[in-house]
C-alpha cells in the first residue's frame, strides 16, 4: 500500500501521469479491504491523476464509483480528502462545461469550511458563474473568495 501510494505521488510529481493511474489503479484495487479513509485516498489519488491527464469523465466516473460524489457512509465527511475530491470534481465538470452539475456539488452541505477551501469553492463558483453569463452572482463569489 505505501510503497504503492509513493509510486503514485511520485509520478504525479514528475508529470508522468499514465504510470500514475497505473499505480493507483492498483492501489485502489488493494485498498478494497481496508478503512474506508484509506480507500478514499486511493480514489483521490487515482482521480486527481485523471484529472491531471486531462481525463475529466474518468474523474468523475472514479469519485462515483468510490462513492465519494454519493455517499453511503456519513464517515465519507471527516476524510480530508472528501472536501479535495469535491473541488476536483467541480474543477472537472467546469473543464467539461458541466456547470449546473459542478454548482451543484460546490453547494454540498457536508463540505468542510476551512478558509483555504472555502475560498477556492467560492472562486470555482464565481467562475462557473461567469461562464453562465451571470455577472452579479459572479462578482459576488469572486469577492468572496
Amino acid at each position: 500500500g505505501k510503497g504503492l501510494k509513493e509510486k503514485v505521488l511520485r509520478n504525479i510529481e514528475n508529470n508522468t501521469y499514465t504510470t500514475a493511474i497505473y499505480f493507483a489503479t492498483i492501489l485502489v484495487d488493494e485498498s478494497i479491504n481496508a478503512s474506508l479513509i484509506t480507500q478514499i485516498e486511493s480514489t483521490y489519488l487515482l482521480a486527481k491523476a485523471y484529472y491531471l491527464s486531462k481525463q475529466h469523465k474518468r474523474v468523475i466516473s472514479t469519485l462515483n464509483s468510490g462513492h465519494i460524489l454519493l455517499p453511503k457512509n456519513q464517515t465519507i465527511y471527516k476524510s480530508p480528502y472528501y472536501a479535495k475530491s469535491i473541488l476536483l470534481a467541480a474543477q472537472s465538470l467546469f473543464e467539461s462545461s458541466e456547470y449546473e452539475e459542478g454548482l451543484e456539488l460546490l453547494t454540498e452541505e457536508h463540505l468542510p469550511h476551512t478558509d483555504s477551501l472555502k475560498s477556492e469553492l467560492s472562486l470555482y463558483r464565481a467562475k462557473i458563474y461567469g461562464q453562465m453569463d451571470n455577472k452579479n452572482l459572479s462578482i459576488f463569489w469572486y469577492k468572496q473568495a
